[in-house]
């Protein structure tokens, strides 16, 4: 059995004073897009080309989620949220 906590080619975000704790969904979010984007991840050239190669900043996280929503996706969660 093997564990690998990260690699050489994945960045960690963590929360911000600014976030106050709010963030953090959205900052798990953002480390495990960054691993799915690592070079060498067999996930890393499909994510690269939907995402433009780079983690979405947060407020990009929320406008991914918007456009989801948009396509019907989560309908409840959308509508727990009050989209």
């Amino acid at each position: 059995l093997h564990c690998h906590v990260a690699s050489g080619g994945v960045t960690g975000f963590g929360t911000t004073r600014k976030g106050q704790g709010f963030d953090c969904g959205y900052r798990n979010i953002q480390n495990m897009m960054s691993s799915l984007l690592a070079p060498g991840a067999p996930t890393s050239e499909r994510m690269s080309s939907r995402l433009g190669g780079a983690v979405p900043t947060l407020d990009g996280l929320q406008l991914l989620l918007e456009e989801a929503w948009s396509s019907a996706f989560d309908p409840l969660g959308a509508q727990q949220l009050g989209y």
